[in-house]
């Protein structure tokens, strides 16, 4: 079963993906292909914890920002859809959020705001958060400790 089945059934999902954002003139993307994709980035990024540093599959900090930018289309969605479709999709984000949280902490030394190179000062939580340990910390790690 897909991780979204879990929340709604297929005539919701169909309804969820009808509350669109436009991400080029001709491609748009729905609410609930917006939660699968927050949630398929985060797996990915979690299963990478476990991999070798040689792994050539390996996503980088610039991965983490596109994961970011994905649960801000589902933020603006979930802000489109009706009280109804919120209510049907709020457990599934909840649950891909936590698993979020489950390898992130805090982002003390905004890494990721510099990654992304845009001013985050109003961003939400996500974006202030970056994996315990891995290899996009190490990353992180190497990459901004000599700057400060």
């Amino acid at each position: 079963m897909e991780w979204l089945g879990r929340w709604v059934g297929e005539a919701e999902r169909a309804r969820l993906d009808e509350v669109t954002l436009d991400l080029t003139p001709s491609r748009s993307i729905g609410l609930a292909g917006a939660v699968t994709s927050w949630q398929a980035h985060i797996a990915k990024l979690d299963a990478d914890l476990g991999l070798p540093p040689d792994d050539h599959s390996l996503w980088v900090s610039h991965d983490l920002v596109a994961a970011v930018i994905i649960r801000d289309m589902v933020a603006e969605l979930t802000g489109r859809a009706g009280p109804e479709l919120r209510a049907a999709i709020e457990p599934a984000i909840a649950d891909a959020d936590r698993q979020y949280r489950d390898f992130t902490e805090p982002d003390e030394d905004g890494c990721l705001v510099r990654v992304d190179g845009r001013d985050l000062a109003d961003r939400d939580w996500w974006w202030h958060r970056i994996p315990r340990r891995g290899p996009i910390r190490r990353e992180l790690e190497q990459e901004w400790s000599h700057r400060k």
